[in-house]
């Protein structure tokens, strides 16, 4: 039930209209859950916003896109680094952390 996938480019459209443009080296799709594992050189546009990163999972299952590794989100309201920033896709809020705790996110807002 999983497809392997390999020079990925994904459109998802979601339920409120917005849609995202995922490119990624490889993906893991899983045909049961339509939950999918975005894996390498990952770049997601929404908008005016891009987000690159090295792993992204948009998993159905649970409303929630994770991504991780390596992540600098740009948008018309300034950039952000982190380590990984978790999706609630019904809430619409986001959780964003760093793995080491000695370490902060970074944030530059745009005027």
């Amino acid at each position: 039930n999983l497809s392997y996938m390999k020079e990925v480019n994904a459109v998802i459209r979601l339920i409120d209209g917005r849609v995202i443009y995922i490119k990624a080296d490889r993906a893991v799709y899983n045909k049961l859950t339509n939950d999918t594992f975005f894996i390498g050189n990952i770049v997601a546009t929404e908008k005016n916003n891009k987000i690159t990163c090295d792993n992204l999972d948009f998993l159905l299952t649970e409303n929630l896109i994770k991504i991780y590794n390596n992540i600098h989100i740009n948008s018309e309201e300034g950039l952000l680094l982190a380590d990984k920033v978790n999706i609630d896709m019904l809430e619409k809020n986001a959780n964003i952390f760093m793995y080491d705790n000695k370490s902060r996110v970074k944030v530059k807002i745009q005027n």
